[in-house]
């Protein structure tokens, strides 16, 4: 389905506004101009030779190295920041002061009645914390420091009891403005029903009400603190929901995700109240995990930030390293330096900005150690088991690290902090870990043949001998480059796709990874519209073979006619084809030349006769084939034929 015309030239407005080599300019990768490309080592994977090329087209790229990957400036987006479609365009958008209509799709009508009420949620709390109920809630915030502005930035509220004036305040807003119902309130984790009476009841209640927002910047949960002297858990949150999911969301993030692009860095904290506290002491970039292992939906958030540095700020207690230990989990793969700084006098952030102001937090933050180094010192002073255990888990990080150096660099300084043998750690690493690489092995470079990857004709090579099996592989790596070429074609000129239409849908099966292309293509024209690279593109959506699209057109060299290259294109594919026919066909001359043997009984080899005379008169209608298409060719295979009979 094409996208509406608003958000279509909404996406245009992006692309004239941002490009790729600016997007990896910010990265920190400085384009070097090579005839019409631009080239730099790729943003996507360590490398030293430049194999990202951005061109001719400048609004497309591709990695020629291990990654293979490559499309337009929201693939780019993507693949960097790890993050999806509409998300990349989000983040463009941002970047570009684009202002992106209004979706109105399925789900976001599914969403909205749920993200409606955890708004009003959210003003109703805010509204009794400035009311007579929300006085102790008041005087406790104000006895932590906290002003005014942080407050209303954050949107915090209160939840009176259920025995106060107001209390359940979320349970009378049922049925009225909004037509809030029991089972929404119920879905979005707001209310609950009593067991005994079956009345509806507030979830929370009698606590200090923290607003829980998304990237976006929409409240899909809440945090609950309890209240001074109160007994109960010292927080409840929000249970999982279609809305609120803990491990999808970093508390703050919203409002640290610009502060983050432009400082590079992002601070990560235990609580709520640590990033309200930071952001009150001018450190913006500071947001909250929420206590939880951090999951790959975590990571695709950091990487959207574009932060080069992500620093820990955790207590120095037992708890607090379990906290850090937790968090470094699901940032190891980034490629990103990441500190941790430890509180070991027990202060908060709170607590160290109003002892020690802005500038002690600043010299603390300073004093952060890179992680290895961190998780190092925690080993030291074990022994035995327990050491031994612990490097059990250093080598799960270590293997979530993003490349092989990284990881053995690692290694090296895991055996330098605690004097083991290198050789014995990284034995004991590859046994632990498995045999082999973890993962897939790379591929190598790959040219304009291997763009759009045919199925494997295994058959004609296995059933020549071992010269045949060569000049198969030749031929068809001829083939997977014409059809390359004639994709190339219709890409930068849509009107030749009938002349290939038909020689693009017989040579590519439907389980070939090129058919998906092809398919793309077809549709459009049957639309009436034509194969263009934005059209082809969005029919694509996040199949795999977008990458391959840009590759073919970073590969494309456009100096001649384009119909007459498509016509030197197809002659040429139609002899492989036919050269690939005469060596299956002499494969089996062999095979039941090798029948004709005397050894063989009779019947078999009257049989094998029979099935020869018909292959000798196949093989001669495909050379009389090859020589009235190219008569040159004639005298160089006058011979085949003679060659091959007894």
């Amino acid at each position: 389905m094409s996208p509406d015309p608003e958000f279509k030239r909404s996406l245009e407005e992006i692309k004239a506004r941002l490009t790729p080599e600016a997007m990896i300019r910010e990265w920190g990768k400085e384009p070097v101009q090579k005839s019409n490309r631009l080239w730099a080592t790729c943003p996507l994977h360590e490398e030293s030779t430049p194999s990202f090329a951005i061109g001719p087209d400048p609004g497309l790229w591709y990695c020629f190295g291990s990654c293979s990957k490559g499309g337009d400036l929201f693939d780019l987006i993507c693949a960097r920041l790890g993050i999806e479609f509409m998300e990349a365009v989000e983040f463009a958008a941002q970047r570009t002061g684009v202002e992106l209509p209004k979706r109105r799709g399925p789900e976001n009508k599914r969403e909205e009645p749920g993200l409606a009420l955890l708004a009003r949620a959210e003003e109703t709390y805010s509204k009794a914390l400035k009311g007579a109920s929300g006085r102790a809630a008041r005087e406790y915030l104000q006895s932590r420091g906290y002003e005014a502005s942080t407050i209303e930035a954050f949107g915090i509220g209160y939840a009176p009891a259920g025995n106060m004036a107001g209390g359940n305040p979320i349970s009378a807003l049922l049925g009225g403005r909004g037509n809030a119902t029991l089972e929404l309130a119920e879905a979005v984790g707001l209310v609950r029903v009593g067991d005994r009476d079956g009345r509806p009841y507030d979830f929370f209640r009698h606590r200090l009400m923290i607003p829980i927002r998304d990237e976006r910047g929409r409240t899909v949960g809440f945090g609950g603190r309890i209240m001074p002297g109160e007994e109960g858990p010292k927080y409840v949150n929000t249970p999982e929901t279609p809305w609120f999911k803990k491990g999808r969301v970093i508390y703050g993030f919203d409002r640290a995700l610009g502060h983050a692009q432009r400082s590079k860095q992002l601070i990560l904290v235990e609580g709520y109240t640590d990033v309200m506290s930071l952001h009150q002491g001018g450190f913006l970039q500071a947001a909250a995990v929420l206590g939880t292992a951090t999951t790959e939906a975590h990571a695709r958030l950091v990487r959207r930030s574009g932060a080069q540095q992500v620093q820990l700020l955790f207590d120095g207690d037992d708890a607090g390293r379990k906290a850090a230990h937790k968090a470094l989990k699901g940032l190891l793969g980034l490629d990103t330096e990441i500190f941790v700084v430890s509180l070991d006098d027990g202060n908060d952030p709170a607590d160290i900005l109003a002892s020690e102001g802005v500038s002690g937090m600043s010299a603390r933050l300073e004093m952060g150690r890179p992680w290895l180094e961190f998780m190092i010192a925690g080993l030291q002073p074990l022994s035995g088991s327990e050491r031994v255990r612990g490097i059990g888990e250093m080598f799960e990080m270590v293997a979530a690290l993003s490349g092989g150096l990284l990881q053995d660099e690692a290694l090296k300084g895991i055996a330098a902090g605690l004097d083991y043998p290198l050789d014995v750690l990284r034995t004991e690493y590859r046994e632990r870990k498995g045999a082999g690489p973890r993962g897939k092995s790379a591929p190598g470079q790959i040219s304009g043949a291997t763009m759009v990857p045919m199925a494997p004709a295994s058959k004609e090579a296995g059933q020549a001998d071992h010269e045949d099996a060569q000049t198969v592989k030749q031929l068809e790596n001829r083939c997977r480059h014409a059809l390359a070429a004639l994709f190339s074609v219709v890409l930068n000129d849509p009107g030749l796709f009938p002349r290939v239409r038909a020689v693009l849908d017989q040579e590519l099966p439907p389980e070939d990874p090129g058919r998906p292309l092809f398919d793309a293509m077809a549709s459009l024209w049957d639309s009436d519209q034509d194969p263009s690279l934005d059209l082809v593109l969005n029919e694509l959506g996040e199949q795999p073979i977008r990458a391959k699209v840009a590759g073919l057109l970073a590969t494309f060299e456009g100096d001649d006619e384009l119909t007459e290259r498509t016509g030197r294109i197809l002659d040429d594919l139609k002899k492989c084809r036919n050269e690939l026919k005469i060596l299956k066909v002499n494969g089996r001359i062999r095979e039941q030349e090798e029948l004709c043997h005397d050894t063989q009984p009779e019947p078999v080899r009257r049989k094998a006769e029979g099935a020869l005379e018909a292959l000798y008169q196949d093989l001669m209608e495909l050379i009389r084939c090859r020589n009235d298409e190219d008569p040159a060719s004639a005298s160089a295979h006058s011979n085949l034929a003679q060659s091959t009979q007894v």
